[in-house]
């Protein structure tokens, strides 16, 4: 016998043979008899038809059709953004279809929330599984079931759900949900075992599946709702599910649960009664913010502080909005980059009738992006004391926004539904949101009760959290409501005040450890200087090229090379904080400059700097240093440096269109100046002016005026002032760039001519 196996692994084999013997073939066993099978003891499944049948009776499909909501693009906050759904649905010609359940009567239609707003509707289309089409309205919204109502103006070929006296619910019961959804054929009704079905966290009996966590905060989730009828499976009708899935501890999604909701059903022209109510008696005033003019070393602050984007100006027509704590006290939802807080020199609150009321910014509330006026001019009704309740999930809350548009204070009020308390930032409990809400925002009850309001989340520590690699320190919208916060009134008891207004030049000093550093640029870097292993490959780290003397660098026994690794706050609430890991951004030589002379000084407001302002003057901190291959820690404490070159003392000349500031200790190190040297630093050039026309630029220097040197801007303008007296029309100054000089003959303004 002979065999011929292919060459590939697993497939046939070929068998070529002579016919065999009888005595050769070796007996096959016969197989053995299969076991008898199990009785099947399960009772027996209903036919599928039975659930399919009663989701075709009671369901059917919603068409929305839109048009542009021109009234709201007239009197809303905010004009229609091209991109919403509904203007993009308007634009190419098509509808929204949603499912629906008819329930109570054959004219009430139960829909998912859709949040649209109603004015953008042009007309709705009732559709069920046979029987024509019939028009509707959107109508309603139902207060704690996440569900809208439609309104028929005809009778519908469906039935009703029957909610009067649902049946018991076992935990045994294959429970299904259906809807009817649209086919190749039409309308078509489709069902599915619930068990399939995603489920919120903290779902009851009812919600099986894998679970759908919630997002933490009022941004919203990307999870659309739907609604089902959800049946036994032998199709008996038991309730609506609107979302996820239903809850039976807090959602009433089931006969009398449902028909109390559509008896409390909130309709949304009483939303627009609301507006034109707040607009008139709400506690929300409008803030006016007046802010000094920006110099070239605001415009430098703003850059280093932000990570290499320019902080925008205000705008000076804007309006804040601001709710009344307390008679004297306001609180504004809204964050102010510090820059425009160190600038802000005016504050007034404008009523509906008679003056603005003077007012004084008091500070920021803790971890959140808003803060406090303090009224000095006159008082404000204030919302009434109480901590009313966090809405709970399922439920639906108002959102109260407000704008100023076309020069006339703008009201809105829509609605959202909450999906509970979800964990996050802080491991914290913070009220989420089915639909994002804006910043600035105000959150009320459908009793109109004034809940709280929508903030930034800006936690105290946000420096400290760009220095471990996040360049915002926002954390996203979150609810700040009074039921967590405490009485309204209390909000302004403990206030952040390390960002105060500045008006005067000079009087904001930044904390300073008195060096100069540079971040070490990378794993190439770190291993070309040998430390990729202390700084995690280039990863964190500031090289000490400088330590200023008497500085508490300098004290502590810093020295240049030194590499600053991490920095821990020993004193203080958080003294068992970890440490932070030092790095910054790009320095000096790429800050945004467009003079013709080099800056070789750096920024104050570096990584450590901010850092240091966080934790706030006298804080005790430790320092982990790299040294020759070891690593130190060094103890010191936060201290307030000397005037730098944003905050020094300055003169400005309107005949010249200089302005010249004092020499500060940065500015001699970088141009490697004696302490003693004699000189005034350029800091602005007006165009057009006389010294623009002697080609002196900014940042050039001014040593000597008129044949004897000048020492700071004092001297400076006393030596302009004595030569007008003396009848000079020009004047010859000694400019000096880097380490050259130059004569320069200066315009000073109408006189005798020179002898």
């Amino acid at each position: 016998m002979r065999r011929l196996a292919p060459s590939l692994g697993l497939a046939a084999v070929v068998v070529l043979a002579a016919p065999a013997r009888a005595e050769d073939v070796a007996p096959v066993p016969a197989p053995a008899p299969a076991p008898a099978a199990a009785p099947d003891t399960r009772p027996a499944r209903p036919p599928r038809t039975l659930v399919l049948d009663r989701v075709a009776r009671h369901a059917v499909l919603v068409s929305l059709r839109f048009q542009r909501d021109l009234r709201a693009d007239a009197e809303g906050v905010a004009p229609l953004d091209p991109d919403a759904p509904t203007e993009v649905f308007r634009r190419w010609g098509m509808s929204l279809r949603v499912p629906g359940v008819v329930v109570r009567d054959r004219r009430t239609v139960l829909v998912a929330d859709l949040y649209v707003p109603p004015g953008s509707v042009r007309g709705v289309m009732v559709e069920p599984a046979t029987g024509p089409a019939v028009e509707g309205t959107l109508s309603a919204f139902l207060p704690a079931l996440g569900a809208a109502v439609v309104t028929t103006q005809a009778d519908l070929a469906a039935e009703p759900v029957p909610l009067d006296g649902a049946p018991a619910l076992h935990d045994d019961d294959r429970l299904m949900a259906g809807a009817l959804a649209e086919g190749p054929d039409g309308a078509e009704a489709f069902a599915e075992p619930l068990s399939t079905v995603r489920r919120p966290a903290a779902g009851g009996a009812l919600a099986f599946g894998r679970p759908a966590r919630t997002t933490a905060g009022l941004g919203g989730v990307e999870a659309a709702r739907t609604i089902d009828l959800v049946v036994r499976d032998d199709g008996t009708p038991l309730g609506v599910r609107c979302g996820p899935g239903p809850s039976p501890r807090k959602t009433p999604w089931r006969g009398e649960g449902v028909l109390a909701e559509l008896a409390r059903a909130v309709p949304f022209d009483a939303l627009g009664a609301r507006a034109k109510a707040l607009a008139a008696t709400s506690h929300v005033h409008a803030v006016r913010l007046a802010f000094r003019a920006p110099s070239p070393d605001d415009e430098l602050a703003s850059w280093s502080a932000h990570d290499g984007a320019l902080t925008p100006e205000p705008d000076p027509d804007a309006r804040w909005w601001a709710l009344a704590v307390a008679p004297d006290l306001l609180v504004v939802p809204s964050a102010l980059p510090p820059s425009w807080v160190a600038r802000l020199v005016k504050i007034q609150v404008e009523e509906r009738e008679g003056p603005a009321i003077e007012g004084r910014y008091e500070g920021r509330l803790h971890d959140l992006g808003a803060f406090v006026v303090r009224l000095v001019g006159g008082t404000v009704d204030p919302v009434p004391a109480g901590r009313p309740p966090a809405p709970e999930a399922e439920h639906a809350f108002l959102v109260h926004r407000v704008g100023w548009r076309a020069g006339a204070r703008r009201d809105q009020v829509d609605y959202r539904r909450s999906l509970g308390l979800a964990r996050g930032y802080a491991d914290r409990a913070w009220l989420a949101s089915e639909t994002a809400v804006e910043a600035g925002s105000f959150l009320l009850d459908l009793e109109g009760r004034v809940l709280g309001a929508a903030v930034e989340l800006v936690p105290d520590d946000e420096d400290a959290a760009r220095v471990r690699g996040r360049p915002d320190g926002s954390r996203g919208v979150v609810a700040a409501l009074f039921a967590d916060l405490g009485e309204p009134a209390a909000l302004a008891a403990d206030l952040d005040r390390r960002v105060m207004p500045a008006p005067a030049r000079g009087t904001r000093r930044l904390p300073w450890l008195g060096v100069e550093v540079e971040p070490i640029r990378g794993a190439k870097v770190a291993d070309a200087l040998d430390i990729a292993g202390p700084t995690r490959d280039g990863a964190r780290g500031l090289l000490v090229n400088v330590v200023h003397a008497g500085s508490p660098a300098a004290r502590a026994g810093l020295r240049p090379d030194d590499v600053l690794l991490s920095a821990r706050r020993t004193g203080g609430t958080t003294a068992d904080a970890p440490p932070v890991d030092l790095r910054d951004a790009p320095n000096a030589a790429e800050w945004p400059d467009t003079s013709e002379v080099p800056r070789p000084w750096a920024p104050r407001t570096n990584a450590l700097v901010r850092l240091l302002e966080a934790w706030g003057e006298g804080t005790p901190y430790e320092l982990e240093v790299l040294r020759d291959d070891a690593v130190l820690r060094l103890s010191t404490t936060v201290e307030l440096g000397p005037r730098d070159v944003t905050t020094a003392t300055e003169a400005r000349d309107a005949e010249t269109g200089l302005l010249v500031k004092e020499l500060t200790y940065e500015v001699r190190q970088g141009l490697k100046l004696a302490a003693d040297a004699p000189g005034v630093l350029v800091a602005g050039v007006e165009d057009g002016s006389a010294a623009a026309q002697a080609r002196i630029l900014p940042w050039e220097l001014i040593v000597e005026v008129g044949g004897s040197a000048v020492d700071g801007p004092t001297a400076f303008a006393e030596k302009l002032a004595a030569a007008r007296a003396a009848g000079q029309r020009e004047l010859r100054v000694v400019v000096r760039r880097l380490d050259r000089t130059r004569f320069v003959d200066l315009r000073i303004g109408a006189g005798s001519p020179p002898k």
